[in-house]
């Protein structure tokens, strides 16, 4: 395929994933604020300690078929494999989620705890929309991806005013809008593009496809526990040190690095679907370069104007009994980015269907994460956690960037080593500056100048679109 083909395919999944991410995480976004005027910090904190559980459980109970399922439907045009891929996923996951149910029932009655409806209704929920919206990448049917992000986010919102806002339902409301929209966003999407109806078939066995699904997708089941335990080790230590309200504070931070986070996600899902289609190809090694440096240059762009951006609005945005997130909204950036550039790496092992070679790194970061946390938390406090993460995913990064070179060789160019210089500068502009005067003119400043710095391409599309083409 042509270079141009390559940079034009990358270019529009990007536009796709990012309709679809950027719109729906906006939102996701603005109701960050807008939990902060009606959940207290305490309750937030409690909230989010029970997300991230819930989070970590549906990779677990569904075999992280998400991965395993866009990858084998995405190398396949074959309608009978597709549905063997399909029926042998869901026959695991729903045998997985009803005895996991049964069990929740049953620890529930020795052991009652807070929330549990909302709990198995999110387990239940997310479980099946996380491996339906891969199944729709899967079948080149991106659209209903984009679909399923925007409409779930926007439905979200719009019972979190309800449910939180006017019926004062709190931490109930927040779980019941999150269930209702991805129930109704299924529904209407199976009803649009029925995936149940037209490739589940019970009576389809197929072992062989489905030993291909499990040798794929149970590698990275570690991977997927142990990223989850980088991301959230600390917030328990936190709890356990600190109490809740800390860890609401906290958390408040963490969720306002989704601007970096939306981000990174458009470019990995992009690049997901472009670097397995590109991997088999002789020039691989300059196209991957080529991403790599751009990709790592804008990343740095984005962290520095959103972090400052969000420092000049933040006393608007948020109550003020969250005042303290203040301080580490530049760092919880800062992981993300290195977050990012981890897991651009990762691609490697995808694309060679080598992941049982992530699960070395992972399980090494983790361990060293837990320690520093530990160690580091009872004396710094909210500080320690900052710290053990951008260690533990810094490291990461070098590491996989090393290890993955028997992969694909990336070719460092000046772009990548000014992306550290500009995050260097930014964070003493972040924490040295509080003029917002000052902050806005080196927000437009650095705008312009990264601007300039697009390929030429780029720029003249975008002078284009803006009308500004010359006649």
């Amino acid at each position: 395929m042509p270079k141009r083909s390559k940079e034009k395919d990358f270019l529009i999944n990007i536009l796709i994933y990012g309709i679809g991410n950027i719109g729906s995480k906006a939102i996701a976004f603005l109701l960050v604020p807008f939990y902060t005027y009606y959940i207290t910090p305490e309750d937030f904190g409690t909230y989010d300690i029970y997300l991230g559980f819930i989070f970590l459980l549906i990779p677990i109970l569904t075999f992280d078929f998400r991965d395993g399922v866009f990858r084998l439907l995405l190398e396949t045009r074959n309608t009978r494999k597709r549905t063997e891929i399909i029926t042998n996923a869901y026959r695991i996951i729903f045998r997985n989620l009803l005895i996991s149910i049964l069990l929740a029932c049953v620890v529930y009655l020795f052991y009652p705890f807070q929330y549990f409806p909302e709990v198995i209704g999110m387990l239940l929920v997310v479980s099946v929309n996380e491996v339906h919206v891969q199944i729709y990448r899967g079948l080149d049917r991106n659209r209903y991806y984009v679909y399923t992000g925007i409409f779930s986010t926007l439905l979200t919102g719009l019972f979190s005013i309800l449910l939180v806002a006017v019926l004062h339902w709190g931490v109930h409301g927040i779980f019941w809008s999150f269930i209702i929209s991805r129930v109704a966003v299924l529904m209407g999407l199976e009803y649009k593009m029925p995936v149940f109806r037209r490739y589940i078939i019970p009576k389809v066995k197929a072992p062989l496809v489905r030993r291909e699904l499990l040798s794929y997708s149970l590698p990275l089941l570690p991977s997927v526990v142990c990223w989850w335990i980088l991301s959230f080790a600390g917030r328990l230590v936190v709890l356990h040190f600190l109490g809740s309200e800390a860890n609401g504070i906290y958390a408040v931070a963490s969720k306002l690095a989704i601007i970096l986070g939306t981000l990174a996600l458009v470019i990995y899902q992009a690049w997901q679907d472009t670097a397995i289609k590109q991997y088999h190809t002789p020039d691989r090694d300059v196209f991957f370069s080529q991403i790599f440096n751009n990709y790592i240059f804008y990343l740095a762009v984005v962290l520095v104007l959103s972090s400052l951006g969000l420092k000049i609005f933040f006393s608007w945005l948020i109550a003020p009994q969250y005042a303290d997130s203040f301080y580490y909204i530049y760092p919880c950036f800062l992981a993300e980015f290195f977050y990012a550039m981890a897991a651009f790496f990762d691609l490697g092992y995808q694309c060679s269907k080598q992941t049982r070679r992530i699960l070395p790194s992972i399980y090494v970061m983790t361990a060293l994460n837990i320690l520093l946390n530990i160690l580091l938390v009872p004396r710094w406090e909210l500080v320690g956690v900052v710290i053990a993460s951008l260690v533990s995913y810094g490291l990461l990064f070098v590491y996989r960037a090393y290890d993955t070179r028997r992969y694909f060789h990336i070719v460092w160019k000046p772009s990548a080593y000014l992306a550290f210089v500009i995050l260097l500068v930014g964070g003493g502009i972040y924490y040295c500056i509080s003029s917002p005067w000052l902050l806005w003119l080196f927000v437009c400043g650095f705008g312009v100048v990264s601007f300039f710095y697009l390929p030429e391409k780029i720029r003249t599309r975008i002078k284009s679109t803006l009308g500004y083409e010359k006649k």
